[in-house]
């Protein structure tokens, strides 16, 4: 599906009398449309919704039969299944041209503003609930930006127009956490001004003379030592990330970049082999890094969304049927996703164990104690629908084996200055990258991250994440 054709079917009229078309709602396209979103009722026959096909049933409707917001509510959702952000993007561009051309004549009818409520809440929930399993991407600034204003524009036509309308000011959040603007590219050096001497007047005088094409010789065989240098060459190692004590805005544009490699190298080493460690510390690393506090919380209870029944119920099936191999997965894959359920790591850790890969398990249980570790209290927090981030057995697993001491925030005594805190930080970041060289990089990501946890002033944790991709880039 041509994306760039379908962008302006919100706003274009349809041919004939009409150019809102008629109502379609006894119409075999509408009826097949529904058909396949009535599928979501019925969890277990998710999967089976063929999304393509409402797309395009969508993309017919709305550009030859009826300009009809409960189709552009459906066709946004299912071009985010089809698309991924890039198709949420266009949907949102069709669903904003939508509203504000035709919001007076549109269907349904204007005097049935439940119903326009309804799909517009419908269409907030699921984007939310899309979203909050997307990996980060990274835009160029003048995608992202307009992005940004469709959102804006559905938010003021909404607060204009239905009083009881859904708010949109979480969806745009979760789109600006996940859609990084692109770094702008370097400006070019200045070329240096050819020094030219100013013709004889012996040169001028003498006429042009035509150049001589030079014999075509038969192609020789390079000499061996030329052959020697057309040979594929390997690579060399990118030089390591430089990240002086000034350039925090610099280093968290690298930071983000590098985060999202990082975990696309987490799940690339866990489907090539799910025995090792390196992955579930990465994994966890990617997913944790940024956390440097707990949400607000009221009797415990925080504003976190919860994650999807269906898939708290899978797990749990996986887990009481000892499916390990799909438990992992499952779990696995979610880590990313849902940073504050802890019961993810418990289910991965049992999962490995099933499967008998200590090493890994021990990597796993490692990572979370020492998560809960840092951020104390976490374990006893629950998500908006009071769901616990933690449940009673993983609770009693964090609790079975005390985690090991080492460097935590209250055992760093607050002497130094931010300045020199900050060198000391620096220090530890080159310290860190040279021992990677001499003892590799599991090793120096170890080393460097039990530093981070002895230093108590935030603003230094860019320059050790920095670190962490510098030393991850370099080897």
């Amino acid at each position: 599906m041509n994306k760039e054709e379908i962008k302006n079917i919100g706003e274009t009229p349809i041919e004939g009398d009409s150019p809102v078309g008629s109502d379609v709602s006894y119409e075999p396209s509408f009826e097949e449309l529904t058909g396949e979103l009535d599928k979501l009722s019925s969890p277990t026959a998710e999967g089976a919704i063929n999304w393509q096909r409402v797309a395009e049933l969508g993309v017919i409707i709305l550009r030859d039969e009826s300009k009809n917001l409960v189709v552009a509510c459906y066709l946004n959702v299912a071009l985010f299944y089809t698309d991924g952000m890039q198709g949420f993007a266009v949907g949102a561009h069709i669903l904003r041209n939508l509203l504000e051309t035709w919001w007076d004549t549109m269907y349904p009818p204007k005097k049935r503003k439940k119903g326009r409520i309804n799909i517009l809440n419908w269409w907030d929930d699921k984007l939310q609930q899309l979203l909050a399993e997307q990996e980060t991407v990274i835009w160029p600034q003048e995608q992202r930006q307009q992005l940004l204003d469709d959102l804006d524009g559905i938010d003021a036509l909404i607060a204009d127009q239905l009083e009881d309308g859904p708010m949109l000011r979480p969806l745009k959040d979760a789109v600006s956490r996940l859609v990084d603007e692109e770094a702008p590219p370097p400006e070019p050096e200045p070329e240096p001004e050819a020094e030219t001497a100013a013709p004889s007047k012996a040169e001028d005088a003498a006429p042009p003379q035509p150049k001589e094409e030079p014999a075509k010789a038969a192609p020789a065989e390079p000499p061996k030592q030329e052959q020697k240098k057309l040979q594929p060459q390997p690579k060399p190692s990118p030089p390591p990330v430089s990240i002086s004590a000034g350039d925090a805005g610099e280093a968290e544009i690298y930071l983000r970049q590098g985060l999202e490699l990082l975990g696309r190298a987490a799940t690339h080493v866990f489907q090539a082999d799910a025995s090792r460690p390196l992955p579930y510390q990465l994994n966890r690393f990617v997913a944790w890094s940024e956390l440097d506090e707990l949400p607000p919380a009221t009797n415990n209870i925080t504003m976190v969304p919860p994650p999807n029944e269906q898939v708290v119920s899978i797990l749990e099936t996986m887990y009481r049927s000892e499916n390990w191999g799909d438990l992992l997965e499952a779990a696995e894959s979610r880590v990313r996703e849902h940073l504050f359920w802890i019961d993810l790591s418990y289910y991965s850790f049992r999962a490995l164990k099933g499967l008998g890969h200590m090493l890994a398990a021990q990597a796993v249980e490692n990572e979370t104690r020492l998560h809960v570790l840092r951020l104390t209290g976490s374990e006893s927090l629950s998500f908006s629908d009071e769901r616990p981030f933690a449940s009673p057995q993983t609770k009693d697993w964090l609790a079975s084996t005390p985690a090991v001491q080492t460097g935590t925030a209250s055992s760093a005594p607050e002497t130094a200055s931010s300045g020199e805190k900050k060198q000391d930080v620096i220090h530890d970041v080159e310290e860190a990258v040279r021992l990677s060289a001499g003892s590799g990089i599991q090793e120096a990501l170890t080393w460097l991250v039990e530093q981070k946890k002895s230093r108590r002033i935030s603003p230094q944790g860019v320059y050790v994440r920095c670190g962490v991709l510098s030393i991850a880039f370099s080897g």
